[in-house]
């Protein structure tokens, strides 16, 4: 099995909330400085003052880097994969506008080893073409899709062409040539109820928690609303975070409207910054609350950050469970500091529960176990995951009929690099 680990998603864990600091808690006045080392500098005393992990940070030499990616690289500690330096244009039209480039499509390899389509975007070209979720790519420029090892090509920002073989849904083989496009992601891939012992169940695959979703989850939730949902499954396999304000008012939909006021998460911050910045966050009330007693959540290994935290911090207020495979593990938020034409965000606060838990930097273990399967479209009755969160409405219990394989491989992506390569949990916004 080819090692495809280059991840096509936004797979991010950010908390995003302005950082507001006073005067006399600026770590140095970033005004004054306009020469071309001055983001090294910056990035310099920002780490040592916001850094959750200041007192592990080395002694370095911070004028003697080529790029700051690399004095940030060379700052973080072994346990951080998140902290980033990047250009504040790509930040702004990525995270907000939920704006990317390339065919639209991101693909995995299945326990079969075919290449399989494990999201599609609408709007773009591959989508109109009848590249959706499941399809089997099986040539890609007359090259057989197992044995490509290098899908650079593919992912990378660069202009470029190629002619796809895929199998759709039903069996049928197609043949299409698609070039590269700048295109805008979506919150929202599916939204369905379906009737369940006369009550209505919701299900929605969300796949991110960053700007641009925000809007697409308040129509979603309001819909449910008119349905009459009772039970709702969220699917957040591939969503890898975001913003922690919009991960607040998703919690704020979902809770009992006797849970309004009660302690939702804490930010936990470094010795140094603990006294002034240490925040504990309440559950609002919000017009769109389903007042669910439950929820159901299905992940896998790239359900990050944000995702983890709505997860962790539910469980304490309201029944959780949780399908599927093992999330990522990220229990930790990135404050986002904008200095001249670059953002840098480090590590800042640790995230727990209102049971004082927050350590999964191994992920959450599901309640119930299933196989990786992408061969099915969002909302396929048939799927595992789904098919055991309706089975557990239904009967108050796991389909014991169903088991998952011992040793299935698991979900190996062949994506491309992340925008920015990390996981988001954002503060400030």
């Amino acid at each position: 099995m080819k090692t495809l680990i280059k991840v096509g998603l936004v797979f991010f864990g950010i908390v995003y909330l302005t950082v507001s600091c006073s005067k006399d808690d600026e770590p140095l006045k970033s005004d004054k400085l306009t020469s071309e080392d001055s983001i090294y500098f910056y990035i310099n005393e920002l780490m040592p003052y916001w850094y959750l992990w200041n007192d592990s940070i080395p002694e370095l030499d911070y004028l003697n880097y080529d790029t700051p990616q690399d004095l940030m690289a060379d700052m973080m500690v072994s346990i951080d994969h998140w902290s980033f330096v990047d250009k504040a244009e790509s930040v702004s039209s990525y995270f907000n506008e939920g704006e990317d480039f390339g065919y639209g499509f991101y693909l995995a390899w299945d326990s079969e080893g075919n290449l399989r389509v494990i999201l599609s975007y609408p709007g773009t070209d591959a989508y109109a073409a009848g590249i959706d979720r499941g399809c089997i790519i099986s040539t890609i420029d007359g090259v057989n899709a197992q044995k490509i090892d290098d899908f650079d090509f593919f992912f990378n920002y660069e202009n470029g062409s190629s002619e796809f073989s895929f199998i759709d849904n039903n069996g049928n083989s197609h043949s299409v040539t698609l070039t590269k496009e700048t295109f805008n992601m979506k919150g929202v891939l599916c939204a369905k109820t379906y009737k369940i012992n006369n009550a209505t169940v919701g299900y929605m695959v969300f796949q991110s928690f960053l700007g641009y979703s925000e809007q697409e989850l308040k129509n979603t939730i309001d819909s449910f609303n008119t349905a009459g949902v009772t039970d709702l499954i969220i699917d957040l396999r591939f969503n890898s975070g975001g913003y922690l304000s919009i991960a607040g008012e998703m919690a704020d939909m979902l809770i009992p409207s006797s849970k309004v006021g009660a302690n939702y998460y804490t930010l936990k911050h470094n010795s140094n910054r603990s006294a002034k910045n240490d925040t504990t966050v309440k559950f609002h009330n919000n017009d769109l609350n389903l007042n669910l007693n439950r929820v159901f959540f299905l992940t896998n290994e790239y359900s990050a950050s944000a995702s983890e935290l709505v997860i962790n911090c539910l469980k304490p207020h309201m029944t959780v469970k949780t399908i599927g495979n093992t999330t990522y593990g990220k229990p930790v938020a990135m404050y986002g500091f904008e200095f001249q034409d670059w953002f840098v965000y480090p590590v800042a606060a640790k995230i727990i529960n209102s049971d004082g838990f927050g350590d999964y930097f191994s992920g959450i273990a599901p309640d119930q176990t299933t196989n990786n399967e992408n061969n099915y479209a969002w909302g396929d009755l048939n799927e595992p995951a789904l098919h055991q969160a309706i089975y557990y409405i239904t009967n108050g219990s796991f389909d014991p009929a169903i088991v998952a394989m011992k040793g299935t491989k698991k979900t190996l992506l062949a994506g491309k690099p992340a925008k920015l390569g990390k996981n988001l949990l954002l503060i400030n916004k």
